[in-house]
């Protein structure tokens, strides 16, 4: 069965530098896999005709799920598929900070199996980045805070 192949990396939101290890949840129906972040860049490839969860996690920041759904993709062509690259930038923990806006997916996308591409929800990204980006804000105040302390 064809896969869709997707690389990328995982960032820290605060100043853009990589986080050298990490994993990501692979999440569909009932199963779970676990595939482990070495050197701060991944490579997987998913079973088109399935509805992904992808939930990016590293010790000491706050996990982020992106939503895939490859369901729509049928009849899948056999040439090669694009390889998609995704960045995935955390946000530092810190117990006494509500994280629950990243319960739900950050990023949406669907496979569009007449363009042959996976694309994402811009207008839902857009709303989710405007909150993560306000809680980032907070973040790096707390941390001020207690340097100053």
């Amino acid at each position: 069965m064809e896969r869709l192949p997707i690389t990328g990396g995982l960032y820290r939101e605060a100043d853009g530098k990589r986080i050298k290890s990490g994993r990501i949840l692979i999440i569909h129906g009932q199963d779970t896999l676990v595939h482990y972040i070495r050197k701060g860049q991944f490579s997987i490839a998913l079973k088109y005709n399935k509805h992904y969860y992808l939930q990016f996690s590293a010790r000491g920041y706050a996990p982020k799920i992106i939503a895939l759904n490859l369901e729509t993709a049928f009849d899948r062509p056999k040439h090669k598929a694009q390889i998609i690259d995704i960045s995935v930038s955390l946000l530092k923990y810190i117990p006494s900070i509500d994280y629950s806006l990243l319960d739900e997916p950050v990023a949406i996308a669907s496979f569009n199996n007449h363009s042959d591409q996976l694309e994402f929800d811009y207008e839902y990204s857009k709303n989710k980045l405007q909150k993560i980006s306000a809680l980032s804000k907070k973040i790096e105040l707390i941390k001020v805070k207690r340097v100053k302390l």
